[in-house]
């Protein structure tokens, strides 16, 4: 007795809508960008971007730059833009480290958006919101003040606040945003949504695949 033949396959048999999301979702992952591997830093993908956990340190920040400068260009981000990122992302690591000390643990996250690049950088500092001073940016007594400053003229419109982490700083560089203090900026939705939801852990954060914390 012959096994009967297996049943053919119609292409009008499959709804094309989710063969195309399964197109768009493989791939998604055949071209995203590798991340480098780093004692000291774990990178995982998110939706056009990364998150990263690491212990700050010379190797660890300077693999970070690395990720900046690449990650969001991979999903459309102008390589200008991702330069800024790069600039704004040394200034709020570097202002972590000084509120913590060194060999802090930290959490970063980076993505592309459809206007421009969103940054948050987490650390254990809750109590330490930075504060804006009336410095100049050519003072070279207050350091500190004058990279509040640059964030300002960078990344107007970010913002610190409280977060189960300790305290997390946000902003969105803007494509063309020339605005300047955050009083100023004019620009559409300067600072993207909350990203850390109450009683998050670290372990959570960095299960692959989920949002960075903005519409991708």
């Amino acid at each position: 007795m012959t096994a009967p033949p297996p049943p053919r396959v119609h292409v009008g048999d499959s709804d094309p809508s989710v063969l195309e999301a399964l197109h768009r979702v493989r791939h998604a992952h055949q071209e995203r960008p590798q991340l480098p591997t780093v004692p000291g830093l774990h990178a995982r993908h998110r939706v056009r971007g990364f998150v990263a956990q690491l212990t700050a340190g010379a190797d660890t920040l300077s693999a970070l730059r690395q990720l900046v400068g690449t990650v969001p260009v991979a999903y459309g981000a102008h390589r200008e833009l991702a330069e800024t990122a790069q600039l704004v992302v040394s200034e709020l690591v570097s202002n972590a480290v000084r509120a913590c000390g060194d060999g802090t643990l930290l959490l970063v996250e980076v993505s592309s958006t459809d206007t421009g690049i969103a940054i948050a950088v987490h650390d254990s500092a809750g109590d330490q919101l930075p504060q804006r001073r009336e410095t100049a940016m050519d003072n070279d007594a207050t350091e500190s003040g004058r990279g509040l400053l640059l964030l300002d003229v960078l990344a107007p419109g970010w913002t610190a606040v409280s977060s189960p982490l300790g305290k997390q700083v946000r902003c969105h560089i803007q494509k063309g945003c020339t605005c300047g203090p955050a009083d100023d900026c004019r620009c559409p939705d300067p600072t993207p949504p909350e990203t850390a939801a109450p009683g998050v852990e670290l372990e959570g954060v960095l299960d692959e695949d989920e949002p960075v914390g903005v519409s991708a």
